[in-house]
């Protein structure tokens, strides 16, 4: 890593479109924060002009977009977690009287809210870090990955309120003994049981979150309220062994209890370090191996719904965080 002053940091809001000053910061592989304008262009026909004029197009709206790459810490991801399911309401729980705590976070109806800024240090004046805030930004879209030989990957999709270049930068205060979780201590189980030569997963969700306009508001959006029309799904890569694995399943459209694991370091007695997906209802949607001169490996995709009870999806993470 290069010696730069890059930062990205967030914070939990109490109050819609009011930012706060960050106080959680994270190492990310990259960061974006960007404001997004909506323009009423005249189509009004003058003549002598066969272009609209500079004078009659107006800036109609106003929001904020971003996106945020990191890899999975062992400590602090709650706070995303809770962001990426809407959880509305999230527990921490100590386990006996140990330094482990499991927070657990289901699918809810409500995505909260928070500050984001990105302080983007500028090239020419390396002392210089410009700050970027989001206000008011939500989770709407996510993707959870690994890959042979790398670490658990996060990828957030962002809409804000706003974006504002006028937000003092907040001072940064990173841990210097966060831990990250990798391939080696991954596992896939369907129904319970490990898929054997896993070289891959993806999960992902996509959150419908429509704009909500109204007249006397100026160009900002009220609230954005998490409707009907999620997706959540995901595929894994095996290399193709036997029809039992997952095929027949596949065949049968059975339904399917997935559920991704990372194991970290023991905190303290049996507890360990963990972040867990589960799954309870998953459909596969394919497929039948293609021969080829190499590995012969298929990609399965999957699709996630809602059980007969409890969570279509629940996050549990196993840390030293006391709170989220």
């Amino acid at each position: 890593m290069g010696s730069v002053n890059h930062q990205f940091g967030v914070g939990a809001e109490t109050t819609y479109g009011t930012s706060v000053v960050p106080n959680k910061w994270y190492a990310v592989l990259g960061a974006e924060l960007k404001p997004k304008f909506g323009y009423a262009i005249s189509q009004g026909m003058v003549p002598g002009r066969t272009l609209p004029q500079a004078s009659q197009i107006n800036q109609t709206t106003r929001d904020g977009e971003g996106v945020v790459n990191l890899e999975a810490p062992r400590t602090g991801l709650g706070f995303f977690l809770q962001h990426m399911l809407g959880s509305d309401a999230p527990t921490s729980v100590q386990q006996a009287t140990t330094t482990a705590y499991l927070q657990t976070f289901v699918k809810g109806g409500f995505l909260k809210n928070f500050t984001a800024q990105v302080g983007a240090q500028q090239v020419d004046t390396p002392s210089s870090v410009a700050p970027f805030t989001g206000v008011s930004c939500k989770v709407e879209g996510w993707s959870i990955s690994v890959d042979v030989g790398g670490f658990v990957i996060i990828d957030l999709t962002l809409t804000a309120r706003n974006v504002l270049t006028t937000v003092a930068l907040a001072t940064a205060n990173y841990s210097t003994t966060t831990q990250l979780y990798s391939w080696e201590n991954c596992s896939l189980k369907l129904d319970a049981v490990v898929v054997p030569l896993v070289s891959g997963f993806k999960f992902t969700g996509a959150l419908n979150m429509p704009k909500r306009r109204h007249v006397g508001s100026g160009p900002y959006a009220s609230e954005p309220r998490n409707t009907l029309g999620d997706t959540f799904s995901g595929s894994f890569t095996a290399d193709f062994s036997n029809l039992t694995n997952w095929y027949n399943k596949f065949d049968a459209n059975t339904t399917v209890n997935l559920e991704f694991e990372a194991l970290g370091d023991i905190i303290a007695s049996t507890f360990a370090q963990r972040f867990t997906v589960k799954m309870p209802a998953c459909k596969l949607r394919g497929d039948a191996p293609s021969l080829s001169p190499g590995l012969l490996q298929v990609e399965v995709p999957f699709e996630v719904y809602d059980p007969p009870t409890g969570a279509p999806i629940t996050f549990e993470y196993m840390s030293t965080d006391v709170t989220i």
